[in-house]
């Protein structure tokens, strides 16, 4: 029987959760015997409890490490993952160490990292075969020419040298294992047996490139073109809600979103963790849950899905039809609400700011119609279960 462990690392919240929570029911529903190591497992739990599969917490470094770390941006991806913590050695071993003792106990047949580098050193030290995956900000390209951030200013020496901190912190981690270094990072984590993204190309944050699979919400874009499209109105439910939507508590803006969904004649229902901001209520059409909502039940009513642009909202929102709409927080959730804008593809609202996009769109207001696609077609979690030599008959809407 196969045993399956993602790894889920530097990111927390429901976003990577909502990514993963087809393929890992698609595994358990195979046989497999599925663990989910995730840094906030009791969201991971409120979504997989009762499927058979185990939830655990994962090993993280305690990043930020230095003071000021995040006072600038990162530029590209090595700055990104010093800012995390991963140049300083010592906790980097120790995360590495605690992963060995997660997969000694589970021991994988195979283990998926999700933006975990550290698992990856694991599983390369254990002899685990490891697929890397996730969405394209998580899966940077095998060449530093390519690792800047869409919109960053090269810089080749504050590159370099992040990328050598990097390098040495990874290497000296690998010879603690006995195990050869690297002359660069991806040297280091190249041990992969596959690498993959989960967006259409158009949606990768490093566009078309050959070193990953774009495996996509919807399928490979040839299968996508002449597919055909129909418009259907949401079944007629005066109570429930036409927009819903996960935010986070720290999202520019919020308390305005919130306020102005509360202004509009249909129901909305928003997700938002903790607490609250204060907002004056004027009207009785919004509802905001502290519990994740029932995303698979809501969804045929709705016709719009409000996210901050994270790859779990944007990719159930193109799946089932719905109009995106995104409220970015970071740089890649602003890089993707406007390659999703300039697709045509979703809106962008950036309520408070000075931008044309400070009012919102026009999808709050009119609720377009869903775009419902009548062909089935295979679905990433089809094809990743069989790159990891399982089969399922799992298709999207």
């Amino acid at each position: 029987m196969a045993t399956l462990l993602l790894c889920v690392e530097a990111n927390e919240g429901l976003g990577h959760v909502t990514v993963w929570q087809a393929l890992v029911r698609a595994a358990a529903g195979q046989g497999a015997q599925v663990h989910v190591a995730v840094p906030s497992p009791g969201l991971a739990h409120l979504h997989l409890r009762g499927k058979g599969i185990k939830v655990w917490q994962a090993p993280r470094l305690p990043w930020p490490c230095t003071a000021g770390a995040w006072s600038t941006p990162a530029k590209n991806w090595p700055e990104l993952l010093c800012k995390l913590g991963y140049a300083e050695q010592t906790h980097l071993s120790g995360a590495c160490q605690a992963w060995r003792q997660v997969m000694e106990h589970v021991r994988p047949s195979m283990v998926l990292a999700d933006y975990a580098p550290a698992a990856l050193l694991a599983a390369r030290s254990l002899g685990i075969s490891a697929v890397e995956a996730g969405g394209g900000f998580c899966v940077p390209p095998l060449g530093p020419q390519l690792a800047y951030f869409p919109g960053a200013v090269r810089d080749p020496v504050a590159y370099h040298a992040a990328d050598q901190r990097l390098c040495a912190a990874f290497s000296g981690v690998l010879h603690e294992l006995g195990l050869e270094g690297g002359t660069d990072l991806m040297a280091c984590l190249g041990s992969a047996q596959h690498r993959v993204v989960l967006s259409p190309p158009e949606l990768d944050h490093y566009g078309y490139r050959a070193d990953v699979k774009h495996l996509g919400f919807l399928a490979q874009p040839d299968l996508v073109q002449g597919m055909d499209i129909v418009e259907q109105r949401p079944a007629a439910d005066a109570g429930a809600p036409a927009i819903i939507g996960y935010l986070k508590p720290t999202t520019p803006g919020l308390a305005q979103v919130l306020a102005c969904l509360d202004s509009m004649p249909h129901a909305s229902a928003i997700h938002v963790p903790g607490d609250c901001p204060e907002f004056k209520r004027t009207g009785s059409k919004l509802t905001v849950f502290r519990n994740p909502l029932e995303f698979e039940k809501m969804q045929a009513q709705a016709s719009v899905l409000l996210s901050n642009g994270g790859l779990g909202g944007v990719g159930l929102a193109l799946r089932f039809g719905l109009r995106p709409v995104l409220v970015p927080q970071h740089a890649e959730q602003v890089a993707m609400a406007h390659r999703l804008h300039g697709l045509q593809w979703g809106d962008v609202w950036l309520p408070g700011r000075q931008t044309r996009y400070s009012e919102p769109p026009a999808a709050i207001r009119d609720l377009p119609a869903k775009n419902v696609r009548v062909r089935q077609i295979q679905s990433a979690e089809d094809q990743l279960l069989k790159l990891l030599g399982m089969e399922t008959h799992v298709r999207t809407a």
